[in-house]
């Protein structure tokens, strides 16, 4: 048999070659031979060269797995990423939901997802998110279970820097001066390695630069964070840098080299796809002799390492609607988009409006090709055929093709004051005085709730989709209470989560109903009541959670289609007199982690819970009979 070397040197061992890890150096040597049995002068493969270069690694980095974690999607990305085998693992930050004092919630918050870890056969480094060191008790809790809040390591003459982007206990973002000393002092001392990773969970160029656009994130005024001290030490030398906390993939270019934010690896997320930069993935990063080489691991497959660039972005906010007259959907809306051709090949332009839920829209379709630099003005007139108020607004698919480069899947909205519209049409409920109280037992069949008013137009917050899952409540009072109940229909109840058990805790990881009631919608309070599958309750007045503690009774039932909530919150606890007629301010709420991320609302308001200018409107009723 013909034994043959690769013409590369030989392959160490996988795991690891000269790893230089804090000082200590490990060096395991075995040898990979080439063995055939082809005796011909041809040969039935194209050539030798193997990539097995010893000074070639590879690593995953995971990204946010917090902020609104879905569960379950970072333990199947330990499952799917171990599977690859990489030699080590990084994180972006955003570990756990944090943002608490309460040290037993966080030591039970690290230890589930330190159990996610135990997946991986490889070491896992982490990186401090504002979630997670963002208090002086978190900061105190990472110091103590993982020693230093930013570090660097060198692997195979490759220097990583791994920053904290809190400095500690901030929630702003920005490295102090003892850090940044610390950073200067790391990079300088090891000036001839071949390659710089720098690691932080915020993305502090943005900052730096200010006024950074997308269609969910804005940055306004330019901010001094430190950075650019950072980037003072790396110039002149070839350097990669790692961001997460925005989910949503971007990749910059700045002083000729690669900065990405990158999405989520289970963080809340609209999960619209690579055409948004919103996935759930991990980045594969192969270290060659040329410099780094990147793929993204979409859970879901895997795409190229630049499926959504700072580019395509900035061009896509580019697509600018004008001239939108009028904003009454039912009447009709006249608008306009202009397109520019910024690319130096003549560019393929295919515009497709979503016209369902009832919309018409004019013309339905576009297709153009535009010469560089070319600029048009399209004209569309839509207008809302059904009889009700609420429907997802359609989105305009728009696909651009110039020359190699395609940018696929820029969803634009109908255009208009959609703030102003929600306040033009906004509801107003009568709760009905009930003649008896109904019982507090999360059964839902009480005789009471017949005579409540009953609410089932729950919408999308945003209005862009129509719930998966159908919500419904009702609502009465008497002399004593406001009584509110919730039917969440759910057809996947083992993944509703329901972890939280403690009073005014953050039942916000887990599924849960809200009801946002403002006595006086001209001052600036409002109470707000939350409870979770498991009955935790949580009250508070606006974001203060001990301004508002009521003796509210609460039960809550679970069953094989979903899960239902009772409440009677005092009237007297939020300064409501029984016989006031007036107009207050009502939202009903819930959201929804099982699957894709849904928050529903009654009434729906373009964005969070506290939006209260877009509140719906509550009176007291007369009795019911």
């Amino acid at each position: 048999m013909t034994r043959q070397h690769p013409l590369h040197p030989p392959r160490r061992s996988a795991l690891a070659v000269a790893a230089l890890l804090l000082g200590t150096t490990l060096v395991i040597a075995d040898t990979t031979v080439f063995e055939h049995d082809v005796a011909t002068d041809a040969k039935p493969w194209t050539h030798m060269n193997f990539r097995n270069d010893p000074a070639a690694f590879q690593f995953v980095i995971v990204a946010d797995n917090t902020g609104g974690a879905r569960p379950g999607v970072f333990a199947s990305a330990v499952k799917k990423l171990n599977l690859l085998q990489p030699e080590f693992v990084l994180t972006v930050g955003d570990m756990i939901e944090g943002y608490t004092e309460d040290e037993v919630v966080l030591e039970e918050e690290w230890r589930v997802f330190n159990a996610y870890l135990e997946g991986f056969d490889m070491p896992f480094f982490y990186v401090p998110g504002n979630h997670d060191i963002s208090t002086p008790t978190m900061a105190r809790m990472w110091e103590a279970k993982y020693g230093r809040r930013y570090y660097s390591f060198v692997y195979k003459d490759v220097l990583f820097i791994c920053l904290d982007s809190q400095d500690g206990q901030n929630q702003s973002a920005g490295l102090g001066e003892e850090q940044i000393a610390w950073a200067k002092s790391a990079i300088a001392a090891r000036p001839d390695v071949r390659w710089t990773f720098v690691m932080v969970h915020q993305p502090l160029w943005v900052y730096e630069e200010g006024h950074f656009v997308t269609d969910r994130k804005f940055i306004g005024a330019p901010q001094k964070t430190g950075f650019k001290h950072v980037e003072e030490a790396l110039a002149g030398r070839d350097y990669t840098v790692f961001a997460g906390h925005f989910h949503s993939f971007i990749k910059f270019i700045r002083h000729q080299q690669n900065y990405y934010i990158l999405a989520s690896t289970g963080g809340s997320s609209m999960m619209r796809g690579i055409g948004a930069g919103e996935f759930d993935h991990g980045v594969w990063v192969t270290m060659t002799t040329n410099g780094p080489m990147l793929a993204n691991l979409l859970l879901e497959g895997i795409q190229a390492e630049d499926i959504y660039t700072e580019k395509k972005v900035r061009y896509a906010s580019a697509l600018k609607f004008s001239n939108v007259v009028g904003f009454k959907p039912h009447d009709g809306i006249s608008f306009e988009m202009a397109v520019t051709n910024v690319f130096n090949h003549p560019m393929e332009v295919v515009m497709e409006w979503n016209v369902a839920n009832s919309w018409t829209i004019t013309p339905a379709r576009v297709s153009a090709i535009l010469d560089p630099g070319q600029h048009a003005l399209y004209a569309f007139a839509a207008r809302y055929t059904a009889n009700d108020t609420y429907a997802r607004w359609p989105t305009c698919v728009a696909a651009f093709t110039a020359g190699h480069e395609f940018m696929r899947d820029v969803h634009l909205r109908v255009p208009g004051d959609l703030d102003a519209y929600l306040q033009s049409v906004r509801p107003t409920t009568t709760a009905p005085k009930l003649a008896t109280a109904p019982a507090i037992d999360g059964q839902l069949d009480d005789k009471a709730w017949a005579n409540a008013v009953h609410i089932d137009s729950f919408q999308d917050w945003w209005l862009e989709r129509d719930p998966e899952v159908k919500t419904e409540a009702w609502l009465g009072y008497d002399d004593k209470n406001l009584y509110c109940a919730f039917r969440c229909h759910e057809p996947s109840m083992s993944g509703v989560a329901m972890n939280e058990t403690n009073r005014d805790g953050n039942v916000f990881l887990d599924e849960v109903v809200e009801i946002f009631v403002d006595p006086d919608v001209n001052d600036n309070k409002y109470y707000q009541v939350a409870v979770n599958p498991a009955g935790t309750l949580y009250d508070g007045l606006v974001f203060d959670k001990d301004g508002f503690t009521a003796d509210i009774r609460v039960r809550t039932a679970r069953d094989a289609d979903g899960w239902s909530v009772e409440m009677a919150i005092p009237l007297a606890a939020m300064h409501i007199a029984p016989e006031d007629v007036g107009s207050m301010g009502l939202l009903l709420a819930r959201d929804r982690k099982v699957g894709r991320r849904t928050f529903m609302q009654y009434p729906p308001l373009n964005g969070w819970n506290h939006r209260k200018e877009n509140h719906g409107r509550l009176t007291l009723g007369a009795r019911a009979r």
